[in-house]
């Protein structure tokens, strides 16, 4: 027993020694980022890591989340919404990576300070999705900005308008109210520690507003710029003078200089403006099939990207197959049960005035008394009516790794026989399911079992056992447990270290992947290693859509075995 210990000791150290540099990599500096809603809701944090190799990482922390989307890409910019000479992260919409704990290394591509904002872009719809700016660095990972500094403490952020315009048009001489909000990137409201700066187009102070709406109307017809500061205690300013000139008897940190809310007031043309748009549903989904005869409602949510209600200024035009007008739709919402069985597609039209239209008319024929321009032809809904196959359903599903990787080659198997294999991007189908039946799905990958595998697991392995640093998640457990008797001991790195070195080319009571169900939930208190590899469905009534596994590649603790 004593040479035993001796040897799995002697192994750890030898490991450890090799692999040091490598897992001695620290932060030295952090920049952190509130994510702020754009046109789509977002939650959570963002980092910047200056590792002490001079590599930077960009991180989300586990409460990130927002909506999918198409085309949606991260990028570091240096402007709040401009992706323009921007460093492209990644396409989300590609990966999924729409929630939880991110991570991307970034080695040294990117300056530490080169970038002050993460932009999340529609890039197809030309919408800003969200974003955030970074704050200053702080040391090993502390707060560095995001809006979360003590009252005392001011910021730099930017100052903007809704959706975060910075560049809005009224009349300023109509008699209607022209009630602007105004906001700033480190969501800091209005009042004892942020004012907003009214200046002329020449930087000249006009006054200081406390509140987070303005209303410009009889406001004269110059152009005014809205900047922003962040400050303690007392401000004091001269009408006139330029903005930066304000000081305070605490802290002050001035808004960008160069990126400001302009307030033209050139609106008071009687010639009205309508845009052309793109129309879309849930999600920017163009093409829908539905049932319309089931009696059940099949209520489609209508959106255009420059997100225009319907009502007085926009419609949903509704047409056949040859864009032959068949109705004006008024709301951003409609049902198409009972609607006939014909394909219908829907544009839309912006417009100014009162429509002019005939029911069978080209789609192009639409007119009306201020300005009416209809949406593009590249991009509309066209719902079909070709679902009403009750009899038969579909599940489907994704395998990932604990990365969130797509895992392809993985043989999904039904009790009926059936087998269906991942496509590379972990994504697999089965159709044409009779309903009302149950149903039991069991993933085999064949692989060889070094795989994945190297000392460098062992490393992770070892400062697990130690107590040095126990593993991050679940899975990791799975993985390191070569013996499969449920635990990590210093035995499953001697039957790993085997493996490495050619030694053994396989283990005796294991298999090279394991999968956990995505039902599985790890709770505090609940086993690790208290799952079945295999899911069930006990009564298939509709089409199933996320039955998901996660494939653990076993003695892959660091999560970097080829998934293809």
């Amino acid at each position: 027993m004593r040479i035993l210990i001796h040897q799995i000791f002697t192994t750890i150290f030898l490991l450890c020694s090799i692999f040091f540099v490598a897992s001695a990599q620290t932060v030295v500096e952090t920049r952190e980022a509130e994510l702020m809603d754009g046109n789509y809701v977002i939650s959570g944090k963002a980092f910047l890591d200056l590792l002490d190799n001079g590599d930077i990482v960009l991180r989300l922390d586990e409460d990130y989340d927002t909506p999918r989307g198409p085309d949606v890409q991260i990028f570091l910019s240096t402007d709040p919404q401009n992706h323009t000479g921007a460093f492209f992260v990644e396409d989300i919409a590609e990966t999924g990576k729409f929630s939880g704990a991110q991570q991307w290394e970034l080695g040294t591509q990117v300056g530490f300070n080169e970038y002050d904002y993460i932009i999340f872009r529609c890039v197809q719809f030309g919408l800003h999705w969200a974003g955030g700016t970074f704050g200053a660095a702080s040391d090993g990972g502390g707060n560095g900005g995001g809006g979360n500094e003590p009252m005392d403490t001011c910021v730099r952020t930017i100052a903007a308008g809704v959706n975060w315009a910075t560049e809005i048009g009224i009349c300023p001489t109509d008699g209607i109210d022209d009630i602007i909000p105004l906001r700033n990137t480190e969501g800091i409201p209005a009042g004892d520690s942020y004012a907003y700066v009214l200046t002329s187009e020449f930087g000249s102070i006009i006054t200081l507003h406390y509140e987070d709406m303005y209303n410009f109307e009889g406001s004269g017809t110059s152009p005014t710029r809205v900047y922003g500061i962040s400050y303690s205690g007392n401000l004091t300013y001269d009408v006139g003078d330029l903005w930066t000139s304000i000081q305070s008897d605490g802290c002050i940190e001035f808004s960008d200089n160069n990126v400001f809310l302009t307030v033209n007031k050139d609106s008071c043309s009687a010639e009205p403006e309508c845009f052309e748009t793109n129309v879309a549903s849930t999600a920017w989904v163009t093409d829908i099939s539905i049932c319309p005869s089931d009696g059940l409602s099949d209520s489609v949510q209508l959106q255009n990207n420059l997100l225009i209600p319907a009502g007085d200024t926009y419609a949903y035009v509704f047409t056949d197959e040859n864009r032959r007008i068949k109705f004006i739709h008024l709301e951003d919402w409609y049902d198409f049960e009972n609607s006939g069985s014909q394909t219908d597609y829907v544009y839309g039209v912006s417009y100014e005035g009162t429509l002019s239209y005939n029911v069978g008319d080209p789609l192009s024929s639409i007119t009306a008394d201020g300005c009416a321009t209809v949406s593009s032809s590249e991009l509309f809904i066209a719902v079909s009516k070709n679902s009403c196959q009750p009899e038969v359903g579909s599940i489907s599903g994704k395998v990932t790794n604990f990365n969130g990787n797509g895992v392809s080659g993985v043989s999904i198997t039904l009790n009926t026989g059936a087998v269906a294999m991942t496509n590379l991007d972990g994504v697999y189908t089965f159709n044409d399911l009779p309903l009302n039946a149950p149903y039991t799905l069991t993933p085999t990958k064949s692989d060889i079992f070094g795989n994945g595998v190297s000392a460098q697991d062992l490393v992770i392995m070892s400062r697990h056992i130690l107590g040095i640093q126990p593993f991050s998640n679940p899975f990791q457990l799975i993985a390191a447990d070569a013996n499969k008797d449920n635990r990590v001991s210093a035995l499953d790195i001697i039957n790993y270290v085997n493996i490495i070195i050619g030694k053994s080319d396989e283990l005796s009571n294991n298999t090279s992947w394991r999968f956990v169900p995505g039902s599985k939930s790890f709770g505090d208190n609940e086993d690790p290693f208290d799952f079945v590899e295999k899911d069930a469905i006990q009564d298939l009534t509709e089409d199933v859509v996320d039955l998901n596994f996660t494939a653990v590649k076993t003695g892959d603790t660091s999560g970097n075995a080829n998934v293809n």
